[in-house]
């Protein structure tokens, strides 16, 4: 996908249709941001591979083996509850409340 990043200080017409502004004028976080999207494309993956799977075989058990609709109805939403707990994951991941204003403290050392 194509994503527009700018830096503050920037033109205005490059920070309003920069999806991504980096608010510290330099290219540090640049690494982190490209941290965030390889984490997002992974649990994306892993979300489709959890989804995909009792589809597959709900329908191939249906087709195979007989299995009527209620097996595979029950099949579909374990693994969309599944899915859906993993893309909850990164939510129980967010820094505490400490670690957060030890960033900032450590930024705040850096640009002085």
């Amino acid at each position: 996908s194509q994503v527009s990043v700018s830096l503050r200080g920037a033109s205005t017409i490059a920070t309003d249709t920069a999806q991504i502004v980096l608010m510290d004028q330099g290219l540090n976080h640049l690494t982190l941001l490209f941290d965030i999207a390889d984490n997002f494309n992974t649990n994306m993956n892993t979300t489709f591979a959890i989804l995909l799977t009792p589809a597959i075989l709900g329908v191939s058990g249906a087709f195979l083996f007989g299995l009527g609709i209620t097996y595979t109805v029950v099949l579909n939403m374990t693994g969309l509850a599944f899915g859906l707990g993993n893309t909850m994951l990164p939510l129980l991941k967010q820094p505490t409340s400490k670690e957060l204003n030890r960033e900032v403290k450590d930024y705040a050392k850096k640009t002085k």
